[in-house]
C-alpha cells in the first residue's frame, strides 16, 4: 500500500507549496518547514504532493515508479497543442475493420501505461486488465454474448437483426475480427466504477489514435457481463464493473470528420 512517510528537513525551504495543495501538511512553526500531518490516516495517495515540492522533500513508499522531472521534458513535449488535441477527438471514429496483425508488445504497453494514469474516484486505482488475443477464445465469448442478448424478447427484436447482418460480414460479429479485446475490470463497488471505466478506456483509446491503432468500445459485453458475471472467467477478469474495447490496427480509413450537432448549454452566470 503506498503511503507518505514524511518531509526530508534537509531539502524542505518552508516555499508551503505542500501547505497549499494539501490539508495533511503544515508548517512547523519552530523550524519554519513543512511536515506531514495525517494522525487518522485518511490521506488517499493521489501523490500531489510529491508532484507539487520543488525540492522532492516529500519522502513516500510503495507508489510505484519514480516520479518524472518535469523540467527534465521540453515544453513543447510536455502539453498537447488544443487545435493538435482538437484535430485529434473529432478525427477519433470507433474502428469496426481491423487487420489480422496482432499488436506488438511494445506498443501495446503503451496503451496500457496511458491507461495506468487514468484518474479514479477517491484515487482507488482498483482496475486490472485483461488482454484477450485468442480468437477462438474470442469467438466463443462473442457466440455467448449473442446468445445472452437473445434470451431478453425486447432485445432479440432489437438485435436479433442486427447480429444476423453482422455474421454475414465477420467471423466474429461481436468483436469485429479485432485482434485483442482490453477488459478492465473491478470487484470495488463504491458507486463510481462505471464512472472509472470509461475514463481508463478514453485514455487507452486516445494514446491508441496516436499510434496508429484502432479500437471500439464493446457495450454488448459489458451489458452481458452485468447481467452473468461468471461469463467473465473467460477471459480471466471477474469482477463486478468493467470498460472493454477492441484493438488493432484499423483496416478502413476515413476521409472526414464526422458532424455533431450542436452543444446544448446553460451559462449559470
Amino acid at each position: 500500500m503506498p503511503r507518505i512517510t514524511g518531509v526530508d528537513q534537509q531539502k524542505c525551504t518552508g516555499c508551503r507549496k505542500c501547505v497549499q495543495e494539501c490539508g495533511f501538511f503544515r508548517i512547523n512553526k519552530e523550524i519554519k518547514k513543512a511536515e506531514y500531518y495525517d494522525p487518522m490516516g485518511l490521506c488517499f495517495w493521489c501523490g500531489h504532493c510529491i508532484a507539487v515540492c520543488p525540492e522532492n522533500a516529500v519522502q513516500h513508499e510503495d507508489f510505484g515508479d519514480e516520479p518524472r522531472e518535469l523540467s527534465a521534458i521540453p515544453g513543447q513535449d510536455r502539453s498537447i497543442p488544443f487545435k493538435n488535441l482538437a484535430n485529434t477527438v473529432h478525427a477519433l471514429r470507433s474502428i469496426r475493420r481491423y487487420k489480422p496483425d496482432p499488436v506488438p508488445r511494445d506498443v501495446m504497453e503503451k496503451v496500457l501505461d496511458a491507461i495506468r494514469y487514468a484518474p479514479t474516484g477517491g484515487n482507488a486505482r482498483e482496475f486490472k486488465i485483461s488482454i484477450a488475443s485468442n480468437q477462438q477464445q474470442l469467438h466463443e465469448l462473442g457466440e455467448a454474448v449473442i446468445n445472452k442478448f437473445l434470451e431478453e424478447p425486447a432485445a432479440k427484436a432489437m438485435y436479433g437483426p442486427i447480429f444476423e447482418n453482422l455474421k454475414k460480414a465477420y467471423k466474429n460479429p461481436i468483436y469485429f475480427d479485432a485482434p485483442h479485446l482490453v477488459v478492465c475490470y473491478t470487484n470495488a463497488d463504491t458507486g463510481i466504477e462505471d464512472t472509472d471505466a470509461g475514463i481508463a478506456v478514453t485514455y487507452g483509446r486516445l494514446a491508441a489514435e496516436s499510434l496508429g491503432l484502432g479500437t471500439c468500445w464493446n457495450g454488448w459485453t459489458m451489458i452481458v457481463f452485468k447481467k452473468d458475471p461468471e461469463l467473465a472467467r473467460v477471459v480471466k477478469a471477474k469482477g463486478k464493473h468493467w470498460g472493454i474495447f477492441t484493438i488493432g490496427f484499423p483496416a478502413i480509413s476515413f476521409a472526414r470528420t464526422v458532424p455533431r450537432p450542436p452543444m446544448v448549454v446553460k451559462w449559470l452566470d
